[in-house]
């Protein structure tokens, strides 16, 4: 009898583990590509921001202040996460085309990626305002996490399509 209470109890503390697993939070807007990596999740509860090395100083400008939302560590502990702008980062990386010409596919400079791995988390886009857009799907990401705990994880956005304003 002894035994199959071992047995049984050593059966729910797997089922309690697999469901303590962390989830991707709900982003708004929602992002046109999310892949969930293979690997531990990853804890988020301290965080450093900084530019990658030999970026422009609007990109390091960007990193202080997104660190400062965050209330990010400034001693270098926890979660590494590194903005940088790749002007040869290929456009069609990035997610699909938001508008279309005569001469095909346009992609807008607010397309980036965001990748989160044990290494840390990388914010890259080929221009400003899509680093701007992938900080602030990070910012939805670190403010949800449950538990302070996000699997790892790979986005890729760009905007669905162009938007004209018009004022009257």
């Amino acid at each position: 009898m002894l035994r199959c209470v071992v047995l049984s109890t050593l059966a729910m503390s797997r089922v309690v583990d697999a469901q303590q697993r962390a989830v991707v939070p709900t982003l708004l807007p929602s992002v046109r590509s999310l892949q969930r990596l293979v690997g531990d999740d990853i804890d988020v509860s301290a965080v450093t921001v900084a530019a990658a090395a030999g970026q422009q100083d609007h990109v390091a400008k960007q990193a202080n202040r997104f660190g400062q939302e965050l209330g990010a560590t400034a001693d270098a502990t926890g979660l590494l996460i590194e903005l940088r702008q790749e002007d040869t980062l290929s456009r069609a990386q990035l997610g699909s085309p938001v508008a279309q010409d005569a001469h095909g596919a346009i992609y807008g400079d607010e397309s980036y990626e965001l990748t989160l791995t044990e290494r840390g988390m990388t914010i890259a886009a080929a221009a400003p305002p899509g680093l701007f857009y992938g900080t602030r799907t990070a910012l939805q990401l670190l403010q949800k996490a449950q538990d302070q705990r996000l699997p790892p994880l790979r986005i890729m956005d760009a905007p669905v399509s162009a938007c004209l304003l018009r004022t009257m």
